[in-house]
């Protein structure tokens, strides 16, 4: 025993009962559960882990079978992985598409080399976190449909936040529906 009254491997005890605590609650996390929704193949059951506001988002993801969290895309501003805690997704990527486990990751890195789309294909539903950078503004390609999506935390000229998708097919020239105006003051 020491002077303190306790014995000398209870530190390493203490340490492990904190761990164990910080499981507990780490699962708590994990068995969340809202109730899912079909949407056209679309996610709808997930929580945000990160609130807004911080600079790292992360958000818990359960898709039913046959469900996709979004169509397969690239971010130009923010840095995106993904860490398994259920079942099988697929995985599509540039270089194809695997299955992948629990606690498997993959990080998605900005520009084309980091396109991605999580699917499932099985029978189960599977579980997932996503974390992410959280860049304002950001821009977002979808190889597969021709679109591009411009995203701001800021107001729009239209009041509220900039949330928008196009088609490149629908593009205008840069100087479409505008008029030259003139500076007064540089005319002699």
């Amino acid at each position: 025993m020491s002077d303190s009254g306790q014995h000398p491997d209870d530190s390493g005890v203490r340490e492990l009962e904190r761990e164990e605590r910080r499981l507990i609650r780490l699962r708590r996390v994990v068995e969340l559960h809202t109730s899912p929704e079909t949407t056209e193949g679309q996610i709808d059951d997930f929580r945000r882990l990160i609130g807004p506001g911080n600079r790292i988002g992360m958000t818990l993801y359960e898709l039913l079978p046959g469900q996709t969290q979004c169509p397969y895309h690239f971010h130009h501003g923010e840095d995106e992985l993904i860490l398994v805690l259920r079942g099988r997704p697929t995985l599509r990527t540039p270089e194809g598409e695997r299955e992948l486990s629990p606690g498997d990751f993959a990080h998605f890195p900005i520009g084309p080399a980091g396109a991605h789309q999580v699917v499932n294909r099985t029978g189960e539903s599977v579980r997932y976190v996503v974390a992410s950078t959280m860049v304002s503004p950001e821009i977002c390609e979808y190889p597969d449909s021709g679109k591009v999506a411009a995203f701001s935390l800021t107001e729009s000229q239209q009041g509220e936040r900039l949330r928008t998708v196009h088609r490149f097919a629908d593009g205008v020239d840069y100087f479409d529906g505008e008029e030259p105006r003139l500076d007064t003051a540089a005319t002699v």
